[in-house]
């Protein structure tokens, strides 16, 4: 079932954090069989539509400097 999901306690809020990146999400699965348990992991790939570079780049700024337009 992939077992519990590894942390680290931050030392200065006491909260768990993963020890690596996750992201948590939830989407309707058929389960026909009745097989699926709570609290499984898995992994899954994020299809987004394409940006071009100029967009990239256009965010990075705009996060980077604050612009008041």
């Amino acid at each position: 079932h992939g077992g519990e999901l590894p942390t680290q306690t931050d030392p200065t809020t006491g909260i768990e954090r993963p020890q690596s990146t996750s992201y948590q999400a939830r989407v309707p699965i058929d389960d026909p069989e009745g097989m699926y348990l709570l609290g499984l992991r898995g992994q899954a790939r994020v299809h987004t539509r394409p940006i071009s570079l100029g967009s990239r780049l256009w965010r990075l700024v705009a996060r980077t400097f604050n612009f008041e337009l």
